[in-house]
């Protein structure tokens, strides 16, 4: 499981690409699609952009 604010997230996800890691599958734990949004969008715009 992967957590944490987007710094976070970029150097958890550094250490499974050094591992290997090539793909992941993505599942959000929201309480309502209001907060599924905000993390789906904070993903989008501050994680995945700076990933290789």
């Amino acid at each position: 499981m992967l957590a944490g604010e987007p710094p976070a997230l970029l150097e958890q996800l550094a250490e499974l690409a050094e591992c290997g890691v090539e793909h992941l599958v993505l599942e959000f734990l929201a309480a309502d699609g209001r907060d599924l949004d905000a993390q789906m969008t904070t993903f989008a715009e501050r994680v995945r952009p700076r990933l290789a």
